[in-house]
């Protein structure tokens, strides 16, 4: 869990930032038609964006989330559950997967959206469920928005390069300083991860060496027996590591799958509603814990046989 859920963090995070979004700049502010015309001279591609928080309903259910009305732009991208790129439609919009399972959202349904604030309802229908970390919630095109009878004010624009210089009386941020600021929280955790992966090495020796001795204690008189027979201690420690290898592959392989549903169970525990973490265990650190487990559990039967 400790190795998972930083791995976790750290690929949640490389999926908003880099994949999500993929601008180097965003501007917020009040825009006039004046400033819109005079940004979109200045750099080579502006992405509109607005975000809104609304009412979502579906039935009885109703959960607060975040409206994102996208403009024209490749700044900002989704995917599925398969990982294709999901294109917007003209009519209807999409959800992202925590919504719709809090909802009960299916692809073909309708909900109701009213944005706080207004007493305006809408009408949207579900062509897809995206599968994001952050944001979560409905996220419609600029032509469906208009569609709605709604008018799109894009507070937001995303950009590549840019001269900060020219725009400092804006609220400006970068991505790269979004991706500084989420590995400070996740280096701020590192502690955490430091405790868990000790406290499960520790854990896992004592309780290996506990069964091993319980082991050893249970066929003390099988292995005096086998010595009165003739058996030399190179042939019982032997048989030990053949015990061995029957009970702890079968062990390792059941432990990895129990272990990756409890980092599922994890990263579900900590996600919210706003920045779902998907689980993620790269495959060296795998390896490694693998290997640590299957090394520790044979220096300690062998530890124990000595005795035999």
């Amino acid at each position: 869990a400790g190795f998972g859920v930083k791995n976790s963090l750290e690929y949640s995070s490389d999926c908003v930032y880099g994949g999500v979004y993929s601008y180097d700049y965003r501007i917020q502010g009040d825009w006039s038609p004046q400033d819109k015309d005079r940004l979109e001279q200045s750099v080579s591609q502006v992405q509109w964006v607005s975000e809104k928080n609304g009412i979502v309903k579906k039935g009885e259910k109703r959960e607060t989330a975040a409206c994102t009305i996208i403009g024209e732009g490749n700044y900002l991208s989704l995917t599925d559950a398969q990982g294709e790129k999901v294109i917007l439609p003209e009519e209807g919009g999409v959800i992202s997967q925590k919504t719709a399972e809090l909802l009960d959202v299916k692809v073909g349904d309708g909900v109701q959206v009213r944005i706080l604030g207004s007493s305006q309802k809408f009408e949207i229908k579900i062509s897809n469920i995206v599968t994001v970390p952050a944001p979560q919630g409905i996220f419609l095109s600029q032509e469906a928005w208009e569609k709605t009878g709604n008018v799109f004010d894009g507070d937001s624009a995303l950009t590549g390069s840019l001269n900060p210089k020219e725009w400092d009386s804006w609220q400006i941020i970068s991505l790269k300083e979004q991706q500084s600021k989420f590995a400070e929280f996740s280096r701020a955790l590192t502690i955490i991860f430091v405790m868990l992966i000790g406290a499960s090495l520790l854990l896992g020796s004592v309780i290996l060496y506990n069964l091993g001795m319980l082991s050893f204690v249970e066929r003390y008189r099988e292995y005096a027996t086998m010595k009165v027979l003739g058996f030399y201690a190179g042939e019982i420690r032997g048989m030990g590591i053949r015990d061995w290898f029957l009970t702890s592959i079968p062990g390792w392989a059941a432990g990895s799958v129990l272990g990756f549903w409890f980092l599922r169970f994890i990263t579900g525990l900590v996600s919210m509603k706003s920045f779902v973490f998907f689980p993620k265990l790269d495959l060296k650190w795998y390896l490694l814990i693998s290997l640590i487990s299957l090394i520790g559990s044979l220096g300690i039967n062998l530890s124990v046989s000595l005795r035999a």
